[in-house]
C-alpha cells in the first residue's frame, strides 16, 4: 500500500534558553543574563551553556519532570497528510497549535475554478461518469484529484482516486452555492490530503516518537523518520528504533 506524507521543520528555538532555564535547578545561571552566557559559549570551550548541553542530554530520556526544559524548545512543522492520519495527530493536542488549509475554502475554490469549462464538457458528453479522461476540461479535475488524494495501491491511480473525480466534477451540476460545500465535505474522502503547519515543541516530539515509531500505519515511521533527519537536536529524542 502507498503511504504519503511530507514533513518539513520549517523554524526552531529556544535551546539556549532551555539551558539557561535548566541551569536555575543546578545553581549555574542564576547570577548570570542571557547575553553573557552567549558570549561565554562563543568564547569559552568549558562555558556553562556546554556544560548543561551535557546534562541536558542526560535528562532527555527522563521523564516524570525531569526533562521539562524540553518543553521550551520550539519547532515548527510543515505536514502534508491524509485525513486519516491527522485523526490520529490530534491526539496530541497539549503544546500543539495547528493551522490547516480549510477544506471549506480551498476545495469548494478549486472545484469552482473549472466549474464552467466542466459544465460545458459535461453538456457535451451528457454522461460525467463515461467522460473522456483526456479531454479538457476534465482531465485536468482528474490531475488536480490526483494531488488531493492519496492512492490506495502503488500501481493503482484510477480506485477511489477516479471515484473522488467524478465526484468532483459533478459539484459543478449543483446550482446553490451552500449545496456546493454540504457537497464538497460530505465528499470527502479520509485519504484527503490536508496540510497543516504546526507549533510544538521536543516534549511533544518526544512523546510522539515513544508512542508512535513501531505502529502498524507506516505514515508514522515515516514522520519520525523525517523529524529525527531535521530537527537541530536529534540527540535530544528517541531514536526511530524501538529499544
Amino acid at each position: 500500500m502507498t503511504a504519503r506524507i511530507e514533513t518539513t521543520v520549517i523554524g526552531e528555538y529556544g535551546y539556549e534558553q532551555a539551558l539557561i532555564g535548566l541551569g536555575l535547578s543546578f545553581g549555574l545561571t542564576a547570577d548570570t543574563s542571557f547575553e553573557d552566557l552567549k558570549a561565554e559559549a562563543r568564547s569559552c570551550k568549558d562555558s556553562k551553556i556546554g556544560r548543561l548541553a551535557k546534562v541536558a542530554l542526560k535528562l532527555a530520556p527522563k521523564d516524570g519532570g525531569h526533562n521539562k526544559f524540553l518543553e521550551s524548545m520550539q519547532v515548527w512543522i510543515d505536514i502534508n497528510a491524509p485525513r486519516y492520519w491527522w485523526s490520529e495527530f490530534d491526539t496530541y493536542r497539549v503544546g500543539t497549535s495547528k493551522q490547516s488549509a480549510s477544506t471549506m475554502h480551498t476545495l469548494v475554490k478549486e472545484m469552482q475554478r473549472l466549474e464552467h469549462s466542466a459544465k460545458a464538457q459535461i453538456a457535451m458528453s451528457q454522461n460525467i461518469i463515461k467522460c473522456d479522461t483526456e479531454t479538457w476540461p476534465i482531465r485536468e479535475y482528474y490531475m488536480k484529484a490526483f494531488e488531493w488524494v492519496e492512492p490506495a495501491t502503488v500501481d493503482s491511480k484510477w480506485d477511489a482516486v477516479t471515484d473522488f473525480a467524478h465526484k468532483v466534477i459533478s459539484m459543478a451540476l449543483i446550482p446553490e452555492q451552500a449545496d456546493k460545500l454540504l457537497y464538497a465535505k460530505r465528499t470527502l474522502l479520509e485519504g484527503f490530503m490536508q496540510r497543516r503547519i504546526v507549533s510544538t515543541n521536543y516534549k511533544v516530539l518526544r512523546s510522539v516518537i515513544l508512542q508512535r515509531r513501531g505502529h502498524r500505519l507506516p505514515h508514522w515511521k515515516m514522520f519520525v523518520k523525517d523529524i529525527l533527519a531535521q530537527v537541530e537536536h536529534p540527540e535530544l529524542l528517541p531514536s526511530l528504533e524501538v529499544d
